[in-house]
């Protein structure tokens, strides 16, 4: 039987915390009002963090996606089609419906190139966790959780089939617990403790 203990170069996994960058508002604006060198990964980047959509369904989006006056995106897949209505920011960022077949991002098509860009991007703004397009999926996950929507609605948001997939972000979101505590009403004690 092959372990891991056969390849003396490979150490085991240790239990404990696994670490899932993500940005913070604070963070995210930092780096928003950072030049990038490649003004459409910076776009592309930002709209992920707006809608929580992955890189391969960013670098995939067509005009024909977004739907009309809804402003909502279809994302096709294989064998289902997921829908959600998009923020204003992110309306904002991709301007106005052009062609149908026309890509809303023009990405790099190597992603090493999106990477490197995203890499030095997140250099310049001085933040101190690395930045790749995944973490624009966790931020989008943990700003909505600390704003207050429940965990249901995110796991639907990031078309996610299980909501165990999404309970890895709570873990994340110490805000979200704070907020959590300071949302429980208070009661009237009528007699002093």
């Amino acid at each position: 039987m092959v372990t891991w203990k056969t390849f003396p170069c490979v150490s085991a996994l240790k239990p404990g915390k696994v670490k899932r960058p993500f940005l913070t508002f604070e963070e995210l604006q930092q780096l928003a009002n950072t030049p990038c060198s490649d003004a459409e990964v910076k776009r592309a980047f930002l709209f992920a963090c707006y809608t929580g959509l992955r890189l391969s369904d960013v670098k995939r989006l067509v005009w024909s996606n977004i739907e009309g006056n809804n402003f909502e995106i279809i994302v096709k897949k294989t064998g289902s089609s997921f829908r959600s209505k998009i923020h204003p920011l992110a309306q904002e960022i991709i301007g106005a419906t052009k062609n149908p077949e026309s890509k809303l991002f023009h990405l790099p098509e190597e992603d090493w190139k999106t990477w490197k860009t995203m890499n030095d991007w997140s250099i310049r703004s001085k933040l101190s966790k690395h930045v790749s397009f995944h973490v624009s999926r966790r931020t989008f996950a943990t700003l909505s959780l600390t704003n207050g929507e429940d965990l249901y609605t995110v796991g639907k948001l990031l078309d996610q089939k299980d909501v165990r997939n999404t309970q890895l972000y709570v873990n994340l979101v110490d805000k979200a617990k704070e907020n959590a505590i300071n949302r429980l009403p208070k009661i009237q004690i009528s007699q002093g403790l």
